[in-house]
């Protein structure tokens, strides 16, 4: 008896919609972070913007919270959005990597 091949097809075709679909997540919406500010998926899109009164701003993109500092430098934003790439200290506090805003050149 040979075996059915119509679940092959069914298993490939899901397989092919799930690696396209990881194409298009975060690795797309990385496209535009420069290599160096952007380690896997630290940048991402702000959801929240504080300026705070010392001049600086705390930044909140999901639950990570940001504070930077007044005199960060910089880049301008690829698209109409305020972006962030973070890492983590030794206690595990987020710190700006890079900065993105728009309307800036």
């Amino acid at each position: 008896m040979r075996p059915y091949r119509g679940d092959r097809r069914v298993l490939a075709g899901m397989f092919l919609a799930a690696s396209a679909l990881g194409a298009a997540g975060p690795g797309m919406a990385h496209s535009w972070y420069p290599s160096a500010c952007c380690n896997d998926l630290d940048c991402a899109p702000v959801d929240r913007v504080e300026h705070l009164p010392a001049g600086g701003m705390r930044l909140t993109a999901g639950h990570i919270e940001v504070i930077v500092p007044p005199g960060f430098p910089v880049m301008p934003s690829a698209d109409a959005r305020v972006h962030v790439c973070t890492y983590r200290n030794m206690a595990g506090r987020y710190l700006p990597r890079c900065v993105f805003l728009p309307g800036i050149s």
